[in-house]
């Protein structure tokens, strides 16, 4: 069932699907209406909702979320976003407080990107997650020497989401921790036997190489960062659900 602000902000999309945008610091583009951006995608997480741009532009909002809308303008609030855009180079800003407004336009003087993600790379992930159970390892990722650092930045997490967009890969999970992968260079599924953890079993491996990744960990607390932990280059593993072995 889709809460109020939920509703109120999909319907406005719905019937404005051709958008100007205003964040906390001015409009997107530098000057008012100068920029009109299509609406390619919008979804609620569990603690985050995604707001995709012409798919080139990425708004991660935090909850709780508030909308309120009229005619001509939506307005968003919520305790912090963070805006992973392209304007000139690429660039994420994070607003705390937030507020966005979309202003309803009529014609677009911004085309849509070129770049999308291999459609066999999406339909490979997707069909990754979905082949998941609750009791897979997956939803255990460790995600320490997987990502290139000595400690594991996240531990023991349930994989509650997987959403595939236009040039991100955003996976929700349990503890308000947000992982986004962007433009990634190669995916891989293959089949995993000699396991350290699990000497006598195989299982499921999904390989993503070459992103750059924004992790949102934990913004519902004082020892958030004010930044995203971003990582560019390398690759993550996924350990997914145990198989008979061969």
């Amino acid at each position: 069932m889709l809460s109020s602000w939920e509703q109120r902000v999909q319907t406005w999309f719905r019937e404005h699907p051709m958008v100007c945008l205003e964040l906390p610091d001015g409009f997107f583009g530098g000057w008012p209406f100068d920029i009109d951006l299509d609406v390619t995608f919008f979804a609620r997480l569990s603690s985050w909702a995604l707001v995709e741009l012409a798919r080139d532009h990425l708004l991660v909002l935090r909850e709780p979320i508030t909308a309120t809308a009229s005619k001509n303008e939506l307005v968003i609030s919520c305790p912090l976003s963070f805006f992973d855009f392209k304007y000139g180079r690429r660039t994420v800003t994070v607003y705390s407080p937030a507020e966005a407004r979309f202003y309803r336009t009529i014609s677009s003087n911004y085309p849509l990107a070129k770049f999308t993600m291999d459609k066999e790379w999406k339909e490979l992930i997707e069909h990754y997650f979905a082949d998941q159970t609750p009791a897979t390892a997956v939803r255990q990722t460790w995600m320490g020497k997987l990502l290139g650092m000595r400690r594991a930045l996240v531990r023991h997490a349930r994989l509650l989401s997987a959403t595939v967009l236009s040039q991100w890969v955003v996976l929700e999970l349990s503890g308000a921790i947000l992982l986004v992968f962007r433009n990634p260079k190669r995916v891989k599924r293959k089949r995993r036997i000699e396991l350290k953890r699990r000497p006598e079993g195989a299982c499921d491996e999904l390989v993503i190489t070459g992103y750059t990744a924004c992790i949102y960990d934990r913004v519902g607390f004082e020892e958030a960062p004010s930044r995203p932990l971003v990582l560019t280059g390398g690759e993550v593993r996924f350990l997914g659900r145990d198989l008979d072995p061969e």
